[in-house]
């Protein structure tokens, strides 16, 4: 969904710096195959619109890095490394990222239109928070309830110390969690309050049964 977005038109509103010589060579290295992480995307370039599709492969690039646990500072370095970044890293990556959640509900409607039978609302709801909090697969259970108490690094760490699954993080004790949440204890406090609301929460719905697909 993310490359359907992404590549169905160029946002004019968003400005994303290319290499103005550099298409052909950007292009084939941004042809997305991840061996680092859960996110694969193929994106194959043609020389068109001046470099329209290397764009579209930047933004649709940068959503994917945003997701999969990479740092700001990483993702510039990715998508600038052959001429061309964006002007500072965190806004425009995150406009970028803002955008795509906003069509995304359409995108999945639009396909469950399609194909009958397909129920893909939960995958987008997904998929949205992970973008909105720029978070990985395994932390949006929390993410769910904790939202914006904690911040992208904070996730990354919890991700990084495997601290993601309700029982692991009501037993922890706090001298555990606390380094996770950058020391702050407002944090410590209100993870402590969204797992609690976890733990409380009726378990959802099983999904219906869709083919297994990488998160």
């Amino acid at each position: 969904m993310l490359g359907i977005k992404r590549f169905r038109r160029a946002d004019p509103l968003i400005a994303v710096s290319v290499g103005e010589h550099n298409f052909p060579i950007e292009a084939h290295a941004l042809s997305v195959e991840r061996n680092h992480g859960p996110e694969r995307m193929n994106v194959r370039h043609s020389r068109t619109a001046r470099g329209q599709d290397t764009v579209r492969a930047k933004k649709a690039t940068a959503c994917l890095y945003y997701v999969s646990g990479m740092g700001m500072e990483e993702i510039e370095r990715a998508t600038s490394q052959f001429g061309g970044a964006f002007d500072g890293s965190a806004g425009p990556i995150r406009s970028v990222t803002s955008r795509t959640c906003d069509v995304l509900p359409m995108i999945g409607r639009v396909a469950e239109l399609l194909h009958a039978g397909l129920e893909l609302e939960q995958r987008v709801a997904k998929l949205v928070l992970r973008l909105d909090l720029g978070i990985q697969g395994s932390v949006v259970d929390l993410a769910r309830y904790a939202e914006r108490s904690l911040d992208r690094a904070d996730y990354r760490r919890l991700c990084d110390a495997r601290m993601t699954e309700r029982d692991a993080l009501v037993a922890a004790e706090d001298n555990v969690l606390l380094p996770l949440v950058g020391s702050d204890r407002r944090k410590l406090a209100a993870l402590r309050e969204a797992v609690e609301r976890w733990r409380r929460a009726r378990p959802a719905a099983a999904p219906a049964a869709l083919p297994a697909y990488q998160q």
